[in-house]
């Protein structure tokens, strides 16, 4: 009888102690978790910060081996000239134009645009109606946390895009415009599908997703 009372408080003296190292593994997990969050929204902070002043355009036409000088003149006659028509483009204004991804014939490539300051890339969202009237979507650059919750929203069949780095949920209307212009947008949405981008719909009801 003794000697099994003996075992019993053995296991129970092993159990504890097994106990008590498996809390103290989880504390030290918790800890780490918590450094590394900490970590991921200084990243975070640091690439918001770098492109900030960047956007994003789809439906400039797009040429094979297209120069930067080229891609620089049609954001300027086809964008620039359309969101702010009474003042010329001071070269000083845009730090970088690019065009991003392979070229395709079949659609045309995405345009990186970062401005030397927010300004100009406000007045050129101000004027995303006329833009998209012409053919021409822009949106703002994503950083990498954000591209992923948009493709993870986008796996789980929910269109989103981001406003004032808060993301939310398109929810189409029939009596929007997007049905009319299904045809004329099909090679910019399949750009901005291939890019993982959002964009901003005046005809949506916006809805915050968690």
């Amino acid at each position: 009888m003794k000697s099994l009372e003996n075992k019993v408080s053995e296991i129970e003296n092993e159990q504890y102690n097994i106990r008590s190292e498996f809390e103290e593994v989880a504390h030290m997990f918790d800890k780490d978790s918590a450094n590394l969050n900490k970590i991921s929204k200084r990243l975070e902070k640091i690439e918001y910060a770098e492109i900030k002043n960047c956007l994003r355009i789809f439906g400039l036409t797009d040429e094979e081996n297209e120069a930067a000088d080229k891609t620089k003149q049609k954001f300027v006659s086809d964008v620039y000239n359309v969101a702010v028509p009474i003042s010329p483009l001071q070269d000083s204004r845009v730090l970088d134009i690019k065009r991003v991804g392979l070229f395709n014939k079949n659609s045309n490539r995405m345009v990186l645009v970062k401005f030397k300051q927010y300004d100009l890339k406000g007045e050129i969202f101000k004027a995303r109606d006329r833009l998209r009237d012409s053919g021409i979507r822009v949106s703002n650059e994503l950083t990498m946390s954000q591209r992923n919750k948009i493709r993870d929203l986008s796996q789980r069949g929910i269109q989103a895009y981001y406003k004032n780095g808060v993301v939310y949920q398109r929810q189409t209307s029939t009596e929007n415009r997007t049905f009319a212009r299904a045809h004329r947008r099909l090679d910019q949405d399949k750009a901005m599908d291939a890019a993982n981008a959002s964009t901003l719909s005046v005809d949506s009801a916006e809805q915050h997703v968690d």
